[in-house]
């Protein structure tokens, strides 16, 4: 039979597997690339066709069948469901991943993440939403899974170990997309898809998966317009450390989601069907993967909290004041002075709390202009914007004029105060 054959079995081998990716890869750079440069969008549609033929062909040469490279397993509409519920938590947690590396390389590579960003909202520009949802969202979703998912990964069967095929296929999907600054984040969604192929035999997951990330990519892109002369700026306004903290606090969330989506997910195995020791063992695994996906958030979280407090303890204009004052008719004021070499910017936040009366906070330069003057009770300041030049301070905090005239000889007031003067980057 034909499946038998020497050239089917060849075909279906993972190395042929590879060496047609990169065929079809260059087939896809040379021809798909001057569709999209002289027609655009209607270039991306053809593109996407190609990959489509490329992924048939495939099949095709390797004398499987098509069921069997795009299977749709599932054993009921409720499985069903539950699968597509875990595959939209695998995706948010995939997501947050690929920001996260985003993120850390933007604080690296700032123009050319941007550039990057910016040039494909301006390929999306100029064309009707729906037509441009369609060629985006939908069309890839089909196409590249069919060549990915379908015939390349195909070849990895025989191969033991998931997770070999799940990165051999992230790598895959990296080198796809021919954009250095963007691989990593690509190849982690490969390596997302792949999974949920490897672990499900559905491939509806990917498809819908596929669907999801571009869908809202394409609506953000329409939503938000990237400036990049502004979007730039944004990044050298903060610095690496405390864009890699960021990364790391919102990172945390990642682990969880995953766990979560990868349970959903697959076939729902009834305890009491299995032994005592079977059970014992699927409850401890259970139990393992839930304390790995804990320990790992908290370790993000804490690493990102301490890399945010090493950012702002690192600023050696930054200003930390807590402090409890008691305030009389010869003490009537508290002053803290800062000297600065150069013009510096701030981001102010205070809060402040009287036993009677009200507090008033300034910050005033040497000749006595006012900068900032707030008064009130029990009052907070947060995320104030100050940009102060080279010069002498003094950031004060007393009562306001009514409270101390109402003091009498011997008699106080206390305040208790937070300020924080984060100095930005610059």
């Amino acid at each position: 039979m034909a499946k038998d054959s020497k050239l089917n079995r060849v075909f279906q081998k993972p190395w042929m597997g590879l060496l047609f990716f990169l065929v079809s890869l260059v087939a896809l750079l040379f021809v798909g690339g001057m569709m999209q440069y002289y027609w655009g969008m209607l270039g991306m549609a053809l593109t996407e066709i190609m990959i489509l033929m490329f992924a048939i062909g495939g099949v095709l040469l390797s004398g499987q069948k098509f069921k069997e490279v795009f299977p749709f397993k599932f054993d009921n509409g409720r499985h069903l469901m539950r699968q597509i519920i875990g595959t939209a938590i695998f995706w948010v947690g995939s997501f947050l991943l690929v920001m996260g590396a985003n993120v850390i390389i933007m604080s690296f590579f700032p123009e050319q993440l941007t550039d990057t960003s910016q040039g494909l909202s301006d390929f999306f520009q100029g064309i009707h939403p729906v037509i441009g949802f369609l060629i985006v969202a939908c069309m890839p979703a089909v196409c590249e899974e069919a060549l990915h998912r379908g015939y390349i990964q195909s070849t990895m069967k025989n191969i033991k170990r998931d997770w070999v095929v799940v990165l051999i296929m992230g790598v895959v999907f990296g080198v796809f997309h021919l954009d250095p600054v963007r691989f990593l984040g690509t190849a982690i969604l490969g390596a997302a898809l792949a999974y949920l192929m490897v672990k499900t035999r559905n491939f509806l997951l990917p498809i819908l998966f596929h669907f999801l990330n571009n869908a809202f990519s394409f609506s953000v892109s329409q939503l938000v317009s990237v400036d990049p002369e502004t979007a730039t700026g944004t990044v050298s306004s903060v610095n690496n450390i405390t864009l890699i903290a960021a990364a790391l606090i919102y990172l945390s969330v990642a682990p969880v989601l995953l766990l979560l989506g990868a349970y959903l997910i697959r076939k729902k195995v009834s305890i009491k069907a299995l032994s005592t020791e079977d059970a014992k063992k699927v409850n401890m695994k259970k139990l393992k993967c839930v304390i790995i996906a804990l320990v790992v958030s908290a370790g993000l979280f804490g690493s990102g909290v301490v890399v945010a407090a090493f950012s702002i303890l690192s600023q050696p204009d930054s200003v930390y004041l807590t402090k409890s004052v008691d305030y009389s008719i010869t003490n009537q004021a508290f002053s803290h002075d800062i000297e600065l070499d150069k013009e510096t910017e701030y981001i102010i936040s205070a809060t402040f709390s009287e036993s009677d009366g009200m507090t008033q906070f300034q910050i005033v330069d040497s000749d006595g202009k006012t900068y900032v003057d707030e008064t009130g009770a029990d009052f907070s300041i947060s995320g104030m914007q100050l940009t102060l030049e080279a010069g002498a301070y003094h950031v004060i905090v007393k009562p306001d004029d009514e409270t101390l005239q109402e003091l009498g000889t011997g008699e106080t007031v206390s305040t208790k105060f937070t300020v924080t003067m984060v100095q930005m980057p610059g």
